[in-house]
């Protein structure tokens, strides 16, 4: 069984997970050329992509990982699910796998579908793994047209209730039935997870040959499902383009060797930072859409009314995890509380993460429902929310790089090295530090009440914000559009 040895430097446990991960399939493939792809298609990025997600929505298993000794964590104690090898069960796990893939959606998709069948003909498709990337990709789809555009989930569900609330046209998902290619040959326990990957190649494979577009794009494009894509188009030599949404916080199996021809980046600290993992796309720095002001990005009136009544204090809230414990979900509740308490001139927003289930704020905004208010981050754009925000506060969380990008000083509440998240802005002096809630609370009122604390961060702010955000000037969306037509007309190629 493959053995992890841990690097000099150590890291944190995402960082570690992800050698341990890539260090474990390297070992695989030079076991056999062509293990993890299927009819020559590489399929090992998809598939430590899926691991690294069914790890990491483990809190089991990412606790195990905690307290394992750091030099020798080993695959059975991270991944239970890849036991060692037994004849019986791995031989029964295999024919299960094998047989819903080509019996159940090969024969079921072959009855569905007749070959009279009239394929679509659309110039982009956008890969959606999420709805909230609808609305990141909206502006680009009026740009382009929606007659061009069409959306593809390998699982709709609220994907396509999003996208028929849009009017927009979600690409019907089939199989192909042309490409039936040479099987890898996978350590067994992997079968299920290698027979899935080939099961969701083939499908996204199908739905592309249907629907020919010229040009796919992708959004953060670091998961299982984006990966798979990418490879079907790459497969049918459709051009690739991934349109930058997130900070890439953590750089995760994801982030390595990703496939596609042209990465559109915000600026040149995040092409630093993706260039050494996957050197072998092409960069151009656009500009980041987030920050664009956009009519689309105005708040419900009432909302609006309430945080420009009083200099309103935005909390960005985060799930519970490893890196975020209990005692540090705590800790931004009672900077909270402090707040209310210590500067009653002062109202305050929570935006709560979409993963976070805990009723603490909204029983604190019971207490005084005038100066408080609890949101959903589905309910309103960040970046509407960050441009009524007097000062924005909160731990491990990359909203707070935005609220730099629209001018917003920040009070990063970090109660310890697993609350630093790339690109950090406290640590090129754009954003305030605080070590403690008490100095949070002190800080937060400081930079609400007195216009002059905010003066001090002007220059490092614009410095950290052309490094990491790019072009200035709210073109952003137009550039990405350019960037995009370009492609699809034979440019943006691979360097």
């Amino acid at each position: 069984m493959v053995k992890y040895e841990s690097k000099a430097g150590g890291g944190d446990e995402l960082e570690r997970l992800t050698r341990f991960i890539r260090d474990t399939f390297q070992k695989i493939e030079k076991t056999g050329i062509g293990r993890l792809s299927y009819g020559g298609v590489p399929l090992r990025g998809a598939l430590e992509r899926m691991l690294y997600q069914e790890i990491v929505l483990d809190q089991a298993r990412l606790e195990a990982l905690s307290g394992l000794d750091k030099s020798k964590p080993t695959l059975p104690m991270l991944c239970p699910s890849l036991r060692p090898p037994s004849l019986l069960r791995d031989t029964a796990e295999m024919c299960r796998a094998w047989a819903r893939l080509f019996y159940h959606r090969f024969w079921r998709t072959a009855r569905r579908y007749s070959d009279h069948d009239s394929a679509r003909t659309v110039e982009f498709v956008f890969c959606i793994i999420d709805p909230r990337f609808i609305d990141f990709f909206l502006p680009m789809i009026e740009n382009l047209g929606r007659d061009r555009c069409a959306l593809l989930s390998l699982s709709n569900g609220d994907v396509a209730l999003e996208a028929k609330r849009h009017g927009l046209q979600l690409c019907p998902t089939r199989y192909s039935r042309v490409q039936l290619g040479a099987l890898g040959r996978p350590p067994a326990a992997l079968y299920p997870r290698y027979a899935i990957a080939v099961d969701q190649y083939l499908k996204a494979l199908g739905t592309l040959e249907w629907m020919r577009p010229r040009t796919v794009i992708f959004g953060e494009a670091a998961s299982f499902e984006e990966e798979i894509v990418a490879q079907a188009a790459r497969s049918l030599r459709m051009r690739t383009v991934r349109v930058q949404h997130g900070r890439a916080g953590v750089i995760h199996p994801g982030y390595y060797d990703m496939p596609y021809d042209l990465m559109l980046m915000w600026g040149q600290g995040f092409v630093d930072r993706l260039k050494p993992t996957s050197p072998d796309c092409r960069y151009e720095i656009t500009g980041s859409p987030l920050i664009d002001q956009r009519a689309a990005n105005a708040l419900d009136p009432h909302l609006a009314a309430f945080m420009e009544s009083k200099p309103t204090v935005t909390v960005i809230s985060q799930p519970q995890s490893t890196n975020i414990l209990r005692s540090d979900y705590e800790a931004l509740v009672s900077v909270v509380d402090g707040v209310m308490r210590s500067a009653t001139g002062l109202n305050v927003l929570v935006r709560l993460h979409p993963a976070d289930k805990a009723q603490d704020f909204a029983q604190l905004a019971q207490t005084c429902p005038q100066r408080m208010r609890v949101t959903r981050s589905q309910d309103f754009p960040l970046n509407a929310i960050l441009r009524y925000s007097s000062v924005v506060v909160g731990l491990y969380s990359t909203a707070l790089t935005e609220a730099v990008a629209v001018g917003v000083v920040p009070v990063v509440l970090r109660l310890g090295e697993r609350h630093r998240i790339f690109p950090s802005p406290e640590d090129s002096g754009a954003a305030e530090l605080a070590t403690s809630p008490e100095a949070a609370v002190a800080a937060i009122c400081r930079l609400a009440t007195d216009p002059t604390a905010k003066a001090g961060y002007g220059s490092r702010m614009e410095t950290f914000v052309r490094h990491y955000f790019g072009p200035a000037g709210g073109s952003a969306v137009a550039r990405i559009v350019a960037r995009i037509e370009n492609a699809n007309t034979g440019g943006g190629a691979r360097q």
